[in-house]
């Protein structure tokens, strides 16, 4: 109970004082894109140090520390779907968001992008910054962007980004070339390069002379490419699909004085995601989009090539969700309800290539509703259930259903900070009442 008093108090003193109601800036029923969850994906590949085995497979999904309420607690605090297409075509803005875990621990995610314009004729540079950190997530990427929003005026766009790292042989690069058309949308090239410098800084320390235990070799071309499309709306709909192919790649791995360690790190795969969302029509008076979502990432990954076949290891991880969702705008509340389904293979160790692998199939049901009573305050108010099953060894592993409520503040304060705040209370028997707090800023475009 000690977190309400904390968010009564911060209400009184930063709220502005109640008005009769109006409608909210933020309070429109916008639309969901998965564009940010695709380019999430790409980032998951690019951080290698993000990763619990920065030399493991890229996706390491699975995790003796994921305890079935943690899907909970990430959704909990989770970005508003309606405001996803806004937040796509912002140039400038940032979100924030933070969930208590336990006694002692948070999850959260900080994303941050600005441009800058370059000459008169579509320029830019900007800068994109996203942080996560969870269970198995300790992420920090910066991206810094050169572009131009219109290629000689005309429809075709580009844009290089390059991941700059602590780490030389972990600067990875990203060339994205499209075209976008208001009555039809747009259509997207996407090259990746990963770890694009590591030749190039082992051959340097090499020439010097320096002594190094253990020296990296590209043996292919580091390369992903993906196909992406997202269309207008059209009568009320709206599709996206994306298609990427991470192609067959080595890196060889010796080390001078343990020969027995040298090896070959292998790595492929492919990703895939679609979203076809309908809008009610106008003429109906009720503003209604509903949507069905599904992805799906398939990855091999093997440390090969030892004197000792017995060392050699592959994984294959596949992460698949389905999600169908409803967004609703009626008068002074916005609702949100999703349900997911997530089913995971792969190790259950990441830190322990030789260790068993498994998976789990999730689902989350989830309705939320933000109630402005006033122009500078409102509620924000959830129920959730979460089930859990366990496929491979339960091995410190636990399966079940779970049930929680969401009691949160919210807050604009202005026309461009959105923030809600709040706790939530378990449904379930010998759990305990309070299950943990959050809160949720926006800086609006």
């Amino acid at each position: 109970m000690s977190g309400l008093p904390a968010c009564a108090l911060l209400i009184a003193l930063l709220a502005p004082p109640p008005t009769p109601l109006a409608p909210d800036p933020l309070d429109r029923l916008g639309g969901y894109t998965l564009d940010e969850v695709w380019s999430g994906q790409w980032r998951r590949m690019y951080d290698r140090t993000g990763r619990p085995d920065p030399d493991g497979p890229p996706q390491q999904r699975q995790n003796r520390r994921l305890y079935p309420e943690y899907e909970m607690d990430l959704a909990a605090s989770d970005l508003p779907r309606a405001d996803e297409q806004r937040w796509r075509a912002a140039i400038d803005g940032g979100r924030f968001r933070l969930q208590s875990l336990d006694e002692f621990g948070f999850a959260h995610l900080v994303q941050l992008k600005t441009r800058a314009a370059v000459g008169e004729a579509g320029g830019f540079v900007g800068l994109r910054f996203d942080r996560r950190y969870g269970r198995g997530y300790d992420s920090d990427l910066l991206r810094v962007d050169f572009g131009h929003e219109s290629i000689g005026g005309s429809p075709v766009f580009a844009r290089l980004g390059v991941y700059p790292r602590g780490e030389k042989e972990d600067i990875d690069l990203e060339l994205l070339v499209g075209a976008r058309w208001a009555a039809w949308g747009e259509a997207r090239v996407r090259l990746a390069a990963f770890d694009a410098f590591i030749d190039a800084a082992y051959a340097l320390a090499e020439g010097r002379g320096v002594v190094l235990d253990r020296h990296l070799d590209m043996q292919d071309a580091p390369l992903a490419l993906a196909v992406e499309l997202l269309s207008a709306r059209v009568a009320g709909l709206r599709v996206e699909l994306y298609g990427a192919r991470v192609l067959p790649q080595a890196i060889r791995v010796w080390h001078p004085e343990v020969p027995e360690d040298d090896h070959r790190r292998v790595r492929e795969g492919w990703l895939g995601a679609g979203l076809i969302e309908y809008r009610l029509p106008p003429a109906l008076g009720i503003p209604v989009a509903l949507g069905l979502t599904a992805r799906r990432w398939t990855s091999d990954f093997g440390a090969v090539g030892f004197a000792d076949p017995a060392r050699d290891r592959r994984i294959t991880e596949d992460a698949t969700r389905l999600e169908a969702y409803g967004l609703a705008a009626l008068g002074p509340v916005q609702v949100e309800a999703v349900v997911g389904r997530t089913a995971a293979e792969g190790l259950l160790d990441p830190t322990d290539p030789d260790g068993p692998t498994g998976g789990e199939i999730r689902w989350l049901s989830r309705i939320r509703a933000v109630w402005m009573l006033f122009d500078g305050f409102g509620l924000d108010l959830g129920f959730m259930r979460s089930d859990r099953a366990l496929t491979g060894p339960d091995d410190r592993r636990f399966a079940g259903a779970d049930h929680r409520l969401l009691t949160r503040f919210a807050v604009p304060f202005g026309e461009r900070v959105w923030a809600t705040f709040g706790v939530g209370w378990d449904l379930d028997d010998g759990d305990g009442v309070y299950d943990g707090g959050g809160v949720t800023l926006i800086l609006a475009p």
